[in-house]
């Protein structure tokens, strides 16, 4: 990516002007303190951004992306070159003044012909057919309960956090295990759908594909399709919601409460990319791993050494490893870029190492690096003009760019090194 800085003294200016926190309108008028949700005629108007505007950046370094975006920027994702993303009034009006590279854009998240098309599982659809997926198939499938959504721990709502573990039951010994997770952000809908999936066509092709039977007899892949139930079932009632629904510190009458899960990591917590305003979307939260979705995914990667790890966003049609909390090179950068770059020409994606955007310290990536020794990936599902939920017909797409890459992972899960000479 090709940015142009703004001078260092008009770029500080700038950012002090905008310093002060901006309003992140997600429901206004909410007054439901039992759940957290607030009443259909409160839902932000559809085709709408949550507040403020969207817009496009451009000829911005990750440096000064940081500090917009601890400062209440909220980054959609990338379209070419430009930065997508949410801003109050505030900060585009000192922005424009500044001369920097800003527009306006049209909102694409939320727009009446993309309100969560029916094709998408609900968070009780998608908890239904993994049940189903393990019933059915005991001797390859297990389901697993490994945590909870915020809300059932405050006792507002019963959502667990589900996994589904794939491996033949024939085969007892040691395995080389993957990873695979989506919907960290409640709003990115195609992130469930990807795993799903990549998971269902395992179990259903096992004994049929003999390449899939290989990996499943000899691999233990793990599939988190729904990281934050609690957000994704927001979004299924037509919010732009991308944190946690966490409301202990925003307060359950805020318009902008909940935790960003994917700051919340122990790695790192509290650095570059991350606030310490519970209204923001990038609130870091109370404490490293304060949340019990992001205690989940550690316990997970706790009692498992995985390989390899996929985390599924949207949007940019990129795919990213660490770090993100710096841009200095990892220690594996080497192995990791030459994977994650074939992996994204599988998919036609562009590729960088995370910090490339903007540095986001507390990702599940670092911490899964840094602590447990996986190689992990960001895969950044579809475009500007896609969104966060883009027509469910898009996501047979989305799975077929990815595909590929995920079955890559399971053929070299057992020496990764391989992807240095093949």
């Amino acid at each position: 990516m090709i940015r142009r800085a703004v001078p260092a003294i008009l770029l500080t200016a700038v950012l002090a002007a905008c310093a002060a926190p901006s309003l992140r309108s997600v429901i206004p008028g909410s007054s439901a303190v039992a759940t957290g949700y607030g009443s259909a005629a409160n839902l932000p108007t559809k085709g709408q951004p949550l507040s403020g505007k969207v817009v496009r950046i451009t000829g911005s370094n990750n440096v000064e992306m940081t500090k917009l975006v601890a400062q209440g920027f909220d980054v959609y994702g990338k379209d070419g070159n430009a930065i997508i993303g949410e801003m109050s009034d505030e900060m585009f009006a000192q922005l424009t003044k500044s001369g920097r590279r800003i527009e306006e854009v049209p909102f694409r998240a939320m727009t009446p012909r993309n309100t969560f098309d029916k094709g998408y599982h609900t968070y009780e659809a998608l908890a239904n057919e993994l049940k189903g997926l393990a019933g059915s198939h005991p001797d390859i499938a297990t389901l697993h309960d490994i945590g909870d959504g915020w809300e059932k721990t405050a006792g507002k709502a019963n959502r667990d956090i589900w996994a589904i573990q794939i491996s033949s039951k024939k085969n007892t010994g040691p395995k080389p295990s993957l990873l695979f997770m989506g919907c960290t952000h409640g709003r990115e809908l195609a992130s469930t759908e990807v795993p799903f999936l990549v998971a269902k066509n395992l179990i259903e092709n096992y004994g049929k594909d003999p390449k899939i039977t290989e990996w499943v007899d000899t691999r233990d892949i793990w599939f988190v399709p729904m990281v934050n139930p609690d957000g994704h079932a927001r979004a299924e009632q037509g919010y732009s919601w991308r944190k946690n629904a966490n409301s202990t510190n925003g307060g359950a009458n805020s318009t902008a409460f909940g935790v960003d899960l994917n700051r919340n990591y122990s790695y790192m917590w509290g650095g570059g990319g991350t606030s310490p305003s519970p209204t923001d979307q990038t609130y870091k939260g109370p404490s490293a791993l304060s949340e019990p979705e992001t205690q989940a995914i550690d316990r997970l990667m706790a009692s498992h050494k995985f390989t390899f790890s996929v985390s599924y966003h949207s949007f940019s049609n990129e795919v990213m490893w660490p770090w993100s909390y710096s841009t200095s090179p990892a220690p594996d950068a080497k192995l990791m870029s030459t994977i994650g770059t074939k992996m994204a020409k599988m998919a036609n994606y562009t590729f960088e190492q995370s910090a490339g955007m903007y540095i986001a310290a507390g990702d599940s990536d670092d911490m899964a690096y840094s602590k447990y020794k996986v190689l992990p990936f960001t895969v950044e599902i579809g475009t500007y003009q896609d969104g966060f939920d883009p027509p469910y017909s898009k996501v047979q797409q989305f799975y077929k760019e990815n595909k590929l890459g995920a079955e890559y992972l399971m053929t070299i899960a057992d020496n990764p090194q391989a992807a240095l000479t093949r």
